[in-house]
Order: structure tokens, then sequence, then C-alpha cells
């Protein structure tokens, strides 16, 4: 074999290596580009697959219950220090009263008189920070004692009255007319509150100190109110 021979054999080798080198960096996978386009679709809010969007979820709803509701409900009120714990707890709690007795509401609410033990009026225990946990656009269930009706309700307006009253609106779901709305305002300081619901059966108005009182028609309220003043 001549030298110029050797020479040209030498140069098809060594285009042949640089076609092979070519053809397998072109097939080479795009390790580094995958994961670049994976971090930015989750870090610009663009579709996850469904088990990313569930973990994302239930992070910031957590992230919502310890932080963020607190912090909002202490601006409502910024010279009351709330249990953390419990105003958690009232994010998922939506019953805002339940059924007790005479004998225990006394125990905490000493402004019963006998002919309010006796006039049919229900006693109820009432949690104030369940309510305290609900902002616009929130849920509570209704229930009336003695009446089988139970509605549920979603707050419309807070107000915000003074450092420490703050008085909530809403409407009953599913119901049409004036008598379908409510109203709940209350203390912490002092661990009072006081609500009206105006449902298709009636008014009803509820009272608490302590996180006991009672629920009564309005026109009892009323009757008992001018029997005190005939009184004095």
């Amino acid at each position: 074999m001549t030298s110029k021979q050797m020479k040209r054999l030498i140069l098809i080798l060594i285009v042949l290596v640089i076609i092979t080198i070519a053809l397998v960096w072109g097939f080479k996978p795009n390790l580094s580009g995958e994961s670049t386009v994976s971090t930015s679709v989750a870090a610009s809010g663009m579709p996850m697959n469904q088990s990313q969007s569930a973990t994302h979820t239930a992070i910031t709803a957590k992230r919502q219950t310890s932080a963020e509701l607190l912090k909002a409900s202490q601006q409502r009120r910024p010279q009351y220090r709330f249990d953390a714990q419990r105003l958690a707890e009232a994010l998922h709690q939506q019953v805002i009263m339940q059924r007790s007795d005479a004998k225990t509401v006394v125990q905490h609410f000493a402004l019963l008189n006998d002919t309010q033990l006796k006039d049919g009026r229900s006693f109820v225990q009432y949690d104030p920070y369940t309510i305290e946990g609900k902002f616009v656009g929130d849920h509570i269930k209704i229930d009336i004692p003695n009446t089988g009706r139970s509605y549920d309700g979603t707050i419309t307006d807070v107000e915000k009255v003074d450092d420490d009253i703050v008085r909530w609106r809403g409407d009953l779901d599913g119901v049409n007319g004036q008598m379908s709305n409510f109203t709940v305002t209350q203390t912490m300081k002092d661990q009072y509150a006081i609500a009206v619901f105006h449902t298709p059966t009636g008014e009803y108005i509820m009272e608490s100190k302590n996180g006991y009182g009672w629920v009564t028609t309005g026109s009892a309220e009323t009757l008992n109110d001018e029997m005190k003043e005939h009184a004095h």
C-alpha cells in the first residue's frame, strides 16, 4: 500500500469516527432539559399531575390553618390572645350550638330567673371559637332546638364594631324571602354572644355567656322584656 493510499484510509476512518460521535450525541437523552422543564412547571403554577396537586393542596391548607387563620383573627381582635389550637380546630367545625340543660347553664350564666327557667326556652352550649374561625364565604350549621329545624348558613359580611366586638351576618342557604338571614355578635373578653336567626318558622334569639346560654323565640323574649319593665 502506497503512502498516498494510507493517508486516504486514515482520512476515511477519521470521518467515520466523527459521524459516529455525532449520531451518538444526537440521540443522547436530554436529562438536564427534562429536569428544568419539570421544575419550571411546578414553580410557574402550570398543571401538575393528580398526585402532585393533592400534595400541594394539603400543604397549602395546613399552612392556612396554623398561620393565616390565626393572623387574620388576631388582626380583627388585636387586644385578645387566641388559643391557637382551639382556633385551628374551629376551622373544621360548623355547628355553632348544641343542646344542654338548665342545671348546667346556670352554673356558667347566672342571669336566669325563675320565669326564664320555665318559659319553654331551650338551653344550649355555644363555643365562641366556632364563629371566630369564620370569614366571608364560610359556612355554619344552625340547629334550632325543639323545632326539628336545621339550617345551613353562609357568612356574607363580618363587621368589626370595635377592638373586642365583632358581628357576623349571613344568609340561610336554600331559603328565599326576608326570613332567611342571621347575625351573630360577640365579645371574647367578656365571653358573651347574642345571635338572631330569621327563619321561615319565625325569629329565634340565642344568648350565651361563658360558652352556655339559651335559645328562645323573638316573641317570648319580647314578652320577657316587657314583664321586666313592668316589674320596675
